[in-house]
């Protein structure tokens, strides 16, 4: 036989768990918008969003106050590998970045932490001729 518990019990037990459901809630909302808190999410190691044989970007993340600095490593498909640097700012809660890969390409990301472990936003290279921008994004692959 089933055990059925009071309806004094479940009533109290159902008003904790919503409680603690919607401070649960309004509290990661608020990860997303503090810079603060924004500062210690990116502190790690981040990685491309997309994936395709022989290409990635890597990069490892410090953050000091609203400043941003890294160092990794990227490939390119059926072409050059090595090494990277990040620098950037955190802005409210916008996340500007800037990677400078070793043969002189220059990169730039302006996004937001879009959840704890996703940046999300836009990049654009330094070329000779401009470059529009086009959906960029990185994912935290370790601490």
């Amino acid at each position: 036989m089933p055990r059925t518990f009071p309806r004094a019990f479940l009533v109290p037990s159902l008003i904790a768990l919503v409680a603690v459901s919607a401070t649960a809630c309004s509290r990661r909302g608020a990860d997303l918008t503090d810079p603060v808190q924004i500062a210690a999410d990116l502190r790690g190691t981040w990685s491309d969003t997309i994936s395709y044989p022989g290409i990635s970007t890597v990069f490892r993340l410090t953050v000091t106050d609203t400043l941003v600095a890294g160092d990794g490593t990227y490939a390119i498909e059926a072409g050059r590998s090595g090494t990277l640097t990040v620098t950037g700012v955190i802005s409210g809660s916008h996340v500007r970045l800037v990677l400078a890969r070793d043969f002189g390409l220059i990169t730039h990301f302006d996004g937001e932490l879009t959840a704890r472990d996703l940046l999300s936003g836009y990049g654009w290279s330094e070329v000779p001729f401009g470059q529009d921008p086009a959906p960029m994004g990185f994912k935290r692959s370790g601490d």
